[in-house]
């Protein structure tokens, strides 16, 4: 996620905007985090924020991954209003409990890891792996994969969500 804000404050223009995301700020004097928000298709929301992601389809609700820790919660909502600046204004997401909250979660973090994977396709085929190779470089972490890897490692987690 951490490179997502490098797309943002990428010198040559929003890599997140030419994508196709739409930029919500909070109102002045509110404080919080911008929203970028996309419809991948008909029914379906994605949402970024400082503080982490959303993914929501009609139907299987909405899943929630905050920005530090891969744990995602799950509300039977399918979207959240575009007035979100802070984790504290999102509808409550809760630990699956049953069986079809489960489905729907793995269902969602797969879609969304999916259509991530794409997303880091499409910077290394738009600005090239060095692009992603300076993002890593400036991150204070040790990146888990590669640059080139990064769509890849997307698709392979949605697979292991989706299977268990």
């Amino acid at each position: 996620m951490w490179c997502w804000g490098q797309d943002i404050e990428r010198k040559d223009g929003n890599l997140l905007l030419q994508f196709g995301f739409r930029k919500v700020r909070p109102p002045e004097k509110v404080s919080g985090c911008t929203a970028y928000l996309v419809t991948p298709f008909p029914g379906c929301q994605l949402v970024l924020w400082g503080f982490g992601l959303f993914f929501g389809l009609q139907s299987s609700g909405g899943i929630f991954i905050r920005r530090y820790g891969f744990n995602p919660g799950w509300s039977c909502l399918p979207e959240v209003p575009v007035n979100v600046w802070c984790p504290e204004r999102l509808p409550t997401f809760k630990r699956p409990q049953s069986d079809e909250e489960r489905e729907h979660t793995q269902r969602l973090t797969s879609k969304a890891a999916i259509w991530l994977a794409g997303y880091e396709q499409w910077v290394l085929d738009t600005v090239g792996v060095a692009y992603r190779q300076n993002c890593l470089r400036l991150w204070r972490k040790k990146a888990l994969v590669s640059e080139e890897a990064m769509p890849t490692a997307w698709r392979q987690l949605a697979e292991i969500q989706f299977s268990t």
